[in-house]
């Protein structure tokens, strides 16, 4: 028995560029929702969506640098309990920071970035479809 992973492409490279640069800026820009996410001691970025419920049940953090992906929720699973506070996002990006950040420090990872877009990508790119 083997055990090789199998590798699949969903999206087309500019694409996924493209959408991870969109979602960094939920963790870089002053005004995302997911500033706290943002590594302190190391310089890898970070890109990230926050979520969560109409009905403030639940909220959740799902980030990634170039090395690692993880996410983190919060919420609960009975209908008949309270809601959480929006102001609680934060908590969950700051453990999600700092579990992230262990990581990455323990594992004594370089600094490395996102891919950029290549200079021979146009604007048809991110209009094209399929994906």
């Amino acid at each position: 028995m083997r055990n090789e992973p199998l590798g699949y492409q969903i999206l087309k490279e500019e694409t996924a560029i493209s959408l991870t640069d969109i979602m960094r800026g939920v963790v870089s820009d002053p005004a995302g929702t997911g500033q706290r996410a943002a590594f302190k001691a190391l310089n890898i970025p970070v890109a990230g969506k926050t979520g969560s419920t109409n009905d403030a049940k639940d909220l959740s953090f799902i980030g990634y640098t170039p090395y690692y992906a993880a996410g983190i929720w919060s919420g609960y699973d009975l209908e008949n309990l309270r809601t959480i506070e929006t102001s609680h996002q934060a908590y969950i990006q700051n453990i999600w920071r700092d579990v992230m950040e262990g990581v990455h420090k323990e594992l004594n990872l370089p600094e490395k970035g996102f891919p950029a877009l290549p200079a021979h990508a146009s604007d048809a790119a991110y209009t094209d479809t399929p994906y």
